[in-house]
């Protein structure tokens, strides 16, 4: 039982010495974000360890890719002590930082030391407190933002062609009727049939004006037999069926026989037909 109760008595003065160890360390260094830094000092020291000098040694590398950028060090305290020596402790700190940050490089007119003593705590506590937290100097220097992704160009798509013209001339070769109103010899009437070739010249969408050289049969009238057929006339082409075209006529020319040798003047009306077509 006596040795139990000693083990505890030597326990109980042990905590007292490893809090004391523990508030009077400095806390571990730590990177807080682009362009600031904290370095945590021992209780009432202001000298640099070596992990201290690495952390400093990475603001000065980011310093570096800011170009001419202005650095703020500033020194801070826990509550423990007077406000006026903690206001000089704390100076004393951000002094030793950016002693070597400038051995590191750092011009020495970019760099602003301020001590700012117990003001300004990290973890709030009571007056008089040890709080290895709140014994730091914070590194600070502003970092431009990151440039934009350049935007992509937009997508133009390729104007589509323009539509042809239409041919100015077509060549056409079907079958043809017709009707002769009067012949010059008796006054009689009588009905064509055949093949016609026809030139066309456009004047317009469905429009054009036309020349005819046709092979024809002439019946139900007197000079029946094999006709020849030369005509100027103005068609109109309802339907573009591109390669055969259905087309309605009316034609002013000269009816020629080749096997009774008359020539007869004739007015041809309501020719029609379906013809192949071979644009020119």
């Amino acid at each position: 039982m006596r040795a139990l109760m000693l083990s505890v008595a030597v326990l109980a003065l042990m905590a007292p010495a490893a809090y004391a160890q523990s508030t009077n360390a400095a806390a571990p260094p730590q990177v807080v974000g682009p362009g600031q830094y904290m370095v945590f000092f021992p209780w009432n020291k202001a000298t640099l360890a070596e992990e201290d000098r690495q952390v400093i040694a990475n603001a000065v590398a980011e310093y570096r890719q800011t170009g001419n950028a202005r650095v703020t060090v500033t020194g801070h305290t826990d509550t423990s002590g007077s406000a006026a020596y903690n206001l000089e402790l704390s100076q004393r700190r951000a002094e030793a930082v950016a002693a070597e940050m400038i051995r590191q490089g750092v011009p020495a007119g970019e760099i602003e030391t301020i001590g700012r003593g117990e003001e300004d705590l990290l973890v709030p506590t009571a007056d008089g407190v040890r709080e290895p937290r709140n014994r730091r100097v914070v590194i600070e220097f502003p970092v431009p933002p990151a440039a934009p992704a350049p935007a992509l160009a937009p997508v133009v798509e390729a104007a589509p062609p323009p539509a042809p013209p239409p041919p100015r001339y077509t060549v056409g070769l079907g079958p043809m009727y017709g009707h002769n109103f009067g012949e010059t010899d008796d006054d009689t009437e009588n009905d064509l049939a055949g093949a016609n070739l026809e030139i066309d010249g456009l004047f317009g969408r469905f429009g054009k004006v036309t020349l005819n050289q046709a092979i024809l049969h002439s019946f139900n009238g007197i000079d029946d037999g094999i006709n020849g057929r030369t005509a100027l006339g103005i068609g109109l082409t309802p339907v573009d069926l591109k390669v055969f075209q259905p087309y309605l006529s009316v034609n002013v020319g000269g009816v020629y026989g080749l096997a009774t040798h008359q020539f007869s003047q004739a007015l041809h009306s309501g020719g029609g037909g379906i013809r192949r077509c071979r644009h020119v």
